[in-house]
């Protein structure tokens, strides 16, 4: 009976003290609920419509929510801030504390690192100033400047999937956010890594 007692007390002071194990799983956790999730939109075409209208009309707006990073050999857990303005767009992300590891600046060639997780993806990652594709674009589901073979769309007329040569972007969900619907949960899958971004505020 006690070492039994004695078992379950060890296994619960692993888990106390290992306070960065536990941040893991509330973020998991997270996105498991947010991928589960019934988004309760009647789809029809018209309604997509309706949205890429007010979409194409925002000049200004913020989106923050969470985000991971599965590579082959290692994975990252944090957050994005992305903001979109007239005279200024960041899209910056940080790990579960608050410190930013990534910035891109699309006015900018250079990307400001401070993990080493990304380091790799210097170069052939989605965050560059390639023409074909825009993260600001993608966090609404905006396809602008691609073709009409790229893009994938359900039987209700809802954008579902974005072909590009090194990466596909998935739209797995979608949710309405301050009177907009916007995506909820985002997966962009490489050759190499797979990342989640789920949209959680939207200011506008």
């Amino acid at each position: 009976m006690f070492p039994k007692i004695k078992k379950i007390q060890n296994a619960w002071n692993f888990v106390l003290n290992n306070r960065l194990f536990l941040l893991i799983i509330i973020v998991f956790s997270h996105l498991f609920i947010a991928s589960c999730a019934n988004h309760q939109l009647v789809r029809n075409s018209e309604l997509w419509q309706d949205r890429l209208d007010v979409v194409n009309g925002l000049s200004e707006y913020r989106i923050k929510g969470s985000l991971s990073l599965l590579m082959n050999r290692s994975s990252f857990v944090g957050s994005f801030d992305c903001f979109m303005g007239n005279f200024s767009s960041k899209f910056i992300v940080r790990d579960y504390f608050g410190k930013p590891v990534l910035t891109f600046d699309p006015n900018y060639p250079e990307l400001i690192l401070n993990d080493s997780v990304f380091d790799s993806l210097k170069k052939n990652f989605i965050f560059n100033n390639d023409n074909t594709f825009n993260i600001f674009n993608s966090l609404l589901a905006l396809p602008v400047n691609l073709g009409k073979d790229r893009l994938i769309y359900d039987d209700k007329g809802w954008l579902i999937q974005v072909q590009y040569p090194e990466w596909t972007v998935y739209y797995e969900s979608y949710q309405t956010l301050n009177g907009l619907v916007i995506p909820k949960k985002i997966t962009i899958k490489g050759s190499s890594y797979r990342l989640t971004l789920v949209n959680s505020v939207l200011e506008i």
